[in-house]
């Protein structure tokens, strides 16, 4: 989750049609490469299912976004900025959904 929340400026950049530098861009691809996968492959305790699928479902929105922002910049191609911002607005979605729901599950009890 950390790798996320590290690339969330990125990601809003992508989102933003404003950046990252193709650098940067090449930087943050190797960093996420292949992380949605290995997190499928992990075994999930019952009550955390639901918050993992988020979080492997934002990690691979951020992969697209990240490689088709990538295309973009490096083909000139407008319609594939689009849709990698589409795809890094997927990712901060689904992060942020993940990170409250981890808060819900975590919060301690009140009595009322």
């Amino acid at each position: 989750m950390m790798q996320l929340v590290t690339a969330q400026a990125q990601l809003e950049a992508i989102r933003r049609l404003d950046g990252p530098a193709p650098d940067r861009l090449v930087a943050l691809k190797k960093r996420l490469a292949g992380g949605a996968d290995r997190l499928q492959r992990l075994e999930i305790p019952p009550d955390l299912k639901a918050i993992h699928e988020l979080l492997v479902g934002a990690w691979r929105f951020a992969e697209n976004a990240t490689t088709a922002r990538y295309d973009a910049v490096s083909t000139g191609n407008v319609s594939t900025a689009w849709t990698a911002s589409s795809a890094a607005a997927g990712s901060l979605m689904l992060l942020s959904r993940a990170q409250a729901d981890l808060r819900t599950l975590l919060e301690i009890p009140r009595l009322k």
